[in-house]
């Protein structure tokens, strides 16, 4: 949680925590009564002279606290903004020259030597000794500095012994959560305090500067070189290569400054705190979901999660809605404009012309003005899958939707675990969607509620309403005689609104407002600044889980937070996240997706991967052979496998513990028919595993666990996050060969396949074969069967007929006496990763992908199995969540036939690859694993089973004079030589179906797969 602070030399270094909720100040800001300051009417100036506008001003320092961050201008003054709840943001005046932010309190060294703190002091973190310093650190709820005779003093917290200063010298000091690192005059680094995840076990050697993260630590060698060590999960201590300048550790990630002044952060990006701007910067710094840059021209950068709650739009609006963490408007134009959290693509609404819009947890949704409906952001639940039709009215909830029909009639879609999909019947006039209830008003203007009803929430009162509200574990309505009632839950309060009349109400999170008759607004309940709105007139108010926004009668918005903001000043820039036509489309939040960023618990797919592995075999399933017969079978192949797959950037290494750890009830004890789960009162397979292994095993270190049970008896495989052990939490782990068979085998039999898969899983990626398909397939003609071609180890699918013998489909059986015999198999499987895989893991960068943002584009394609320095990968950005990928695959690598060896001693040669060309899919961020959130593009049948696309014209690859066209884009491949196939990609008339031709000769068209 340092980083250089100062914009010259690399000893300020401070400790900075997290994000800050901001909101970017503007011309011509607006009263506290909500109007303008400025006559609309009036010119800029008399004289017809354009106004000079004042240069920004200049910044020296920067720090970011847990939702703050303050700067230091260039005249010494101390600016922050952001959250302000424990006066964090509200510095003193005077004159500094650094700072340090830590959870909620900021510190600043003066141009005096002294120290003046600021903000929350449960901890006495801002109660300063008394001295004069030359450096300061913040940690979460402690503060430490170097006096001027190079001495330490800390204060503050010192619950895990962080504030215990050692003796010595020092010329500089970071703080963590629980602990402190401080540079010796002698060049090493020391830590002290909380070291459960090794935080705290510094290096030796000589380093120019560290950091302290939330539970991780980095250093700085004389090289330029960083080191981190402590918690490796998240890949918060892969550390990238080359030369920096300055370091900064945070909560979840780093950064640093390189010596060509641009910034480079790693670790967990699940809120775009890892996606540094281009730019030179002189110093860098992290927080808990945010990163701040100084840049070189002295202006300030912020990116990540900022929430920015309170940040309405400037404009005139017509229309308001808040979810969880962002809100929406419809603009008197009729489109629509969105801001706060960004995560899942909830903010990015669709153009066009609406009549409605609202806001829900993950995603949003909005009534077009043709009367249909689309929805956007998470969909993980389906929850933005919008229904055809023509509807009056929509509400987006938790991870459930609900609309009204033409007629009047409830339709909801997505999550239904608590019934929230089990609408009711009649005709009504007003529906609302809560976090997992919803309620509306019928015809009758009686309310109806359904789904989750653990507080109540679903029982609405007798009696005549207007309208109703649905939060999360409340709900309110306002009566016909306009008064406000309230149902559920009542922790805070929630469920006793004021006496008085209102024409509408809102129902947050542990709290409800009303916008009284009179066109003021009330809040109720939870405390806070929420209950303090401004003043003026509104027409609508909308309530979040901590913000509130209203809408006023001049058409304007005005957002408040449960806790102050204070607004960034000029001179600080928020940076957008990465657009969508950058090629790299956000997933769904916390959830495993084909997006950007990986999930937060996915090991590291950089670096040196320690592996354990553990033999498990049961009373009625024991294994026969030794573990070592098991482990050669498949380890040494997985590993190949996985480090080919990388080019190299990860570095597998397994730490086998060579014996069965004979479990101590049969197998059905631990597992079901088809995985592995946890029965009442019953021990998982992977908890007795780790006690039978703890004895003589240590799990410090692991970045995963492969628990691996006989083959000889199972098969399959999946993964799983976060294993405990005695040494700490293992951050993945894998059961390989969890399935029994029905029959036992005589000998084991290799699952490098399964590994290499459930592997996978654990760096962060999601399945591309589609879950839940039982439909059977049409009859194949007479002399052609059925294929199912697979591409990569994740499950890219699609069937196409093939002649029974078609000699792509052969494998050949090589016996130990000499013999063999040839076969045909209907599942060739082209082994490569795809390159989109590999570029969600890291494994390509930036310069081996062409994000293509304009039509009529060439393009060189070098084969993703080695493609060198060339481009790997071709991409177009189809919406905020698809992506249309081109990439070439040969008969290379394990794109060539495979080996698979027997235990007997025989080996059988596999298809891959039936055919060198180019490989067309698109990829939807939105679609969880199993939702086929990939897809081929080829020419298809017309007829699809379930999801399984059908190819009409075989093999979906595209060669040398072939096309392929979708949603507007003509994919060509022009030409093909040993190392490139260069494709065009040009624009042809708007459509949603693909169709494949011949450049030569239209083989016709169909539908998109």
């Amino acid at each position: 949680m340092t980083g250089r602070l100062a914009r010259v030399g690399v000893a300020g270094l401070i400790a900075v925590l997290s994000v800050g909720a901001v909101s970017s100040t503007v011309a011509g800001q607006q009263d506290e009564t909500g109007e303008s300051d400025a006559d609309p009417e009036e010119t800029i100036a008399e004289s017809g002279e354009s106004a000079t506008e004042e240069a920004a001003p200049e910044f020296s320092a920067v720090a970011a606290g847990f939702n703050h961050s303050c700067g230091v201008h260039s005249d010494g003054s101390v600016v922050c903004w952001g959250e302000n709840g424990w006066g964090q943001a509200e510095p003193p005046s005077g004159e500094f020259s650094a700072l340090a932010a830590g959870a909620r309190h900021t510190c600043g060294l003066k141009l005096n030597a002294t120290i003046a703190c600021w903000g929350n002091n449960t901890h006495h973190q801002t109660d300063v000794p008394d001295g004069e310093y030359r450096s300061l650190t913040a940690g979460e709820f402690h503060s430490c500095a170097v006096r001027v005779d190079d001495s330490l003093a800390c204060w503050g917290s010192n619950a895990s012994g962080q504030g215990i200063v050692p003796a010595g010298t020092y010329r500089s000091v970071t703080g963590g959560a629980g602990h402190t690192c401080a540079l010796g005059a002698d060049e090493t680094v020391s830590c002290w305090g909380a070291n459960a995840s090794g935080q705290t076990d510094a290096p030796d050697g000589e380093f120019t500067a560290v950091a302290a993260g939330h539970v991780h630590s980095c250093a700085l060698d004389s090289g330029g070189a960083i080191t981190c060590w402590g918690a490796d999960s998240l890949g918060r201590i892969a550390a990238p290569g080359g030369e920096f300048t300055s370091i900064s550790g945070g909560i979840w990630h780093s950064c640093g400054v390189r010596t060509d002044a641009t910034v480079s952060c790693w670790g967990s990006n699940n809120f775009g705190q890892a996606d540094a701007p281009e730019g030179e910067f002189d110093a860098v710094v992290t927080g808990f979901r945010h990163s701040c840059g100084l840049r070189s021209d002295a202006a300030i950068d912020c990116w990540g999660d900022i929430h920015r709650l309170t940040a309405a739009p400037d404009g005139q609006f017509s229309a308001l809605d808040a979810g969880a963490e962002h809100s929406c408007a419809l603009k008197s134009d009729g489109t629509v404009d969105c801001w706060g959290n960004y995560a899942s693509g909830r903010t990015r609404a669709p153009t066009g012309q609406f009549s409605a819009v609202s806001a829900g947890t993950g995603h949003s949704c909005g009534l077009r003005s043709d009367a249909t409906l689309i929805c956007w952001g998470d969909n993980s639940d389906g929850q933005s899958n919008a229904p055809d039709g023509q509807y009056r009215a929509v509400s987006a909830g938790g991870q459930h939707s609900c609309a009204l029909t033409a007629d009047g009639a409830v339709t909801c879609w997505g999550h239904n675990d608590d019934g929230q999909l089990n609408t009711p019947e009649g005709e009504f006039t007003a529906v609302a969607a809560g976090g997992r209830h919803s309620c509306a008003v019928r015809s009758d203007a009686t309310v109806n509620c359904w789904g989750h009803d653990y507080h109540h929430q679903a029982r609405a009162p007798e009696g005549q309403f207007m309208s109703v509200a649905v939060g999360n574990g409340h709900s309110c309505g306002v009566r016909v005689d306009s008064t406000v009632a309230c149902w559920g839950a009542d922790w805070n309060g929630q469920r006793t609104p004021p006496d008085g009349e209102f024409s509408a109400v809102t129902a947050g999170l542990g709290y409800g407002c009303g916008l009284r008759t009179d066109a003021t607004i009330r809040c109720w309940g939870r405390d806070g600044g929420l209950a303090d709105p401004p003043d003026g007139s509104f027409s609508t108010v909308a309530t979040g889980d901590q913000h509130v926004c209203g809408l006023r009668i001049n058409g304007t918005v005005a957002c408040w937070a449960y806790v102050p903001i204070e607004p960034a000043p000029d001179g600080v820039q928020f940076v957008a996240p990465a657009d969508p036509s950058a090629c790299r489309p956000y997933g769904v939040r916390h959830h495993v997706t084909a997006g950007f960023p990986l999930h937060p618990g996915a090991a590291d797919a950089t670096g040196t991967a320690l592996i354990g592995v553990l033999f498990v075999d049961f009373p009625d399933a024991a294994a026969a052979h030794s573990t070592h017969r098991e482990a050669e079978l498949s380890l040494p192949e997985t590993e190949q496998y996985l480090e080919a797959a990388s080019y190299g950037k990860l570095d597998v290494e397994f730490v086998p513990l060579h014996r069965w750890l004979r479990a101590e009830h049969d197998h059905d004890h631990y597992l079901t028919d088809s995985a592995i789960g946890r029965r009442p009162s019953l021990d998982t397979i992977d908890e007795v595993a780790v006690r039978l292994a703890d004895p003589d095993f240590d799990f410090s270190g692991l970045s995963s666990v492969m628990i691996v049970m006989p083959s000889s008896h199972f098969s399959g495989g999946n993964a799983d996050w976060h294993l405990t052990t005695e040494e700490g939490i293992v951050p993945t782990f894998l059961r390989i060969n969890k399935n029994p068979l029905e029959t036992a085998l005589d000998l084991p039999v290799p699952w490098s396949r399964s590994a290499n898969h459930e592997f996978i899983h654990g760096l962060g990626l999601v399945d591309y074969y589609p879950y839940n398909v039982d439909a059977e397939l049409p009859d194949a003609p007479a002399g052609k069967t059925w294929v199912s071609g697979r591409f990569g180890p994740m499950g890219l699918m699609a069937l196409f007929l093939a002649d029974e013998r078609d000699p792509r489909l052969a494998y050949i059986v090589h016996f130990t006496n000499g013999s063999r015999s040839t076969e045909f198999t209907p599942f060739p499987r082209a082994g490569e990763m795809l390159a989109w895989s590999r570029w969600q893991l890291g494994w390509l960068d930036e310069t081996q992908i062409s994000c293509i943002t304009e039509i009529d584009a060439s393009v060189s394609l070098a084969p993703v199995g080695e493609p060198g320095d060339g481009i790997a990968m071709a991409a177009i950005p189809l919406s905020d969540t698809e992506v249309l990928v081109i990439e070439s695959r040969r008969s290379i690598g394990y794109d060539a036939r495979r080996e698979f060896r027997w235990a007997d001693g025989a080996h059988t040669s596999f298809p891959a690859l039936a055919i060198e060309g180019v490989l067309v899919y698109t990829v939807d961020a939105s679609r969880p694993s199993g939702e086929l959130p990939l897809r081929i593009v080829a020419a298809a049948s017309g007829e699809q089973i379930e999801r399984y696309p059908i190819l009409s014209d075989g093999y979906p690859i595209l060669t040398e004079g072939q096309s392929v066209t979708i949603r507007g884009y003509t994919i060509t491949v022009e030409s093909a030589t040993d190392e490139t196939h260069t494709i065009t990609i040009t624009s042809s008339a708007d459509t949603d179906t693909a169709t494949a031709t011949d450049t030569e000769t239209d083989t016709g068209s169909a539908e998109a797969t």
